[in-house]
């Protein structure tokens, strides 16, 4: 059952105030960040989505050509759709519920299946701006991904690969008051989430509308 919005923002207001000064200066310009960031790179925002958790990128692949389990073959400058999570939101949603590994996951799958089921109406209405052969995102939370549909695959651990990891870990430690040991848990290997068009709207679209 979702949780009522004052509910969260009552949480999420308590959690902040237990934050420490620095943090508190840190969340406020990482919040900051993440508006501009949407805005620079032009993020998709799904339509009647009040919380705006989950954003996406349009974008040619060009990276390797890659073949999903459903048969779904990603070529290099096929449309894909890249994920991006308003981390700060998240982040203070997860600490409030308890700061568990468990509790980051259950938080993370909901807003994702949310958005998706969201994605998938405006795909079957062919409302998105062009029309895309999957979704990706590069994570260290493997577990959460998978259960709303991804599939995982590995990364090579390059450097940028390396950076991006361990600006995950930091997140995880700025938004929660306990700082870094709570992003202890956290694994280690950035991995990229793949779920192709197909299997999105198996999962979320409506029966009977075009392409479900």
């Amino acid at each position: 059952m979702t949780a009522d919005p004052a509910v969260r923002r009552r949480s999420r207001e308590r959690v902040t105030a237990s934050f420490s000064p620095l943090q508190r200066a840190l969340a406020a310009l990482w919040s900051g960040w993440e508006w501009l960031f949407g805005r620079l790179y032009r993020l998709y925002e799904l339509p009647g989505d009040p919380l705006r958790v989950v954003r996406f990128g349009f974008r040619r692949w060009d990276g390797e050509e890659t073949r999903l389990r459903d048969g779904t073959l990603i070529r290099p400058g096929e449309w894909v759709a890249e994920v991006h999570i308003n981390s700060p939101r998240v982040m203070q949603e997860w600490a409030a519920a308890g700061g568990s590994p468990l509790a980051l996951i259950t938080t993370l799958s909901r807003h994702l299946k949310e958005s998706f089921s969201r994605f998938a109406v405006e795909m079957q209405a062919g409302r998105l701006p062009v029309e895309v052969r999957g979704l990706y995102g590069k994570t260290l939370l493997h577990r959460a991904v998978g259960r709303v549909g991804f599939e995982v695959h590995d990364l090579p651990q390059d450097r940028s690969a390396r950076w991006l990891a361990r600006y995950e870990r930091w997140l995880l430690a700025l938004y929660h008051p306990g700082g870094l040991r709570h992003a202890a848990s956290a694994p280690d290997t950035l991995k990229v989430a793949w779920m192709s068009s197909s299997e999105l709207l198996r999962r979320y679209g409506r029966p009977g509308s075009p392409e479900a």
